[in-house]
């Protein structure tokens, strides 16, 4: 998780530059759009509302009781204007 956490914050470092993705529960999935990261969580600007997703909350491989939300790296998508 480390890596990715690193490259995300590289990324929208950037300027004009916007990274949207997909995570999902053991219920659901949805797509977000991350405006922001620190060392604790994904910012998100979400349709639903959502606000944050939290590092220790989240995993890239599996959903589990400690980390219920599971990061889909394959559906992590960079956009710059």
């Amino acid at each position: 998780m480390g890596q990715m956490w690193r490259t995300l914050s590289e990324v929208l470092a950037e300027p004009n530059t916007a990274i949207v993705m997909s995570f999902a529960s053991e219920e659901w999935a949805h797509w977000t759009v991350v405006q922001d990261i620190d060392d604790e969580a994904l910012w998100l600007a979400d349709s639903d509302g959502m606000r944050t997703i939290l590092r220790k909350e989240a995993s890239m491989v599996k959903v589990s009781a400690q980390r219920s939300l599971c990061i889909q790296w394959r559906d992590v998508f960079v956009m710059r204007l």
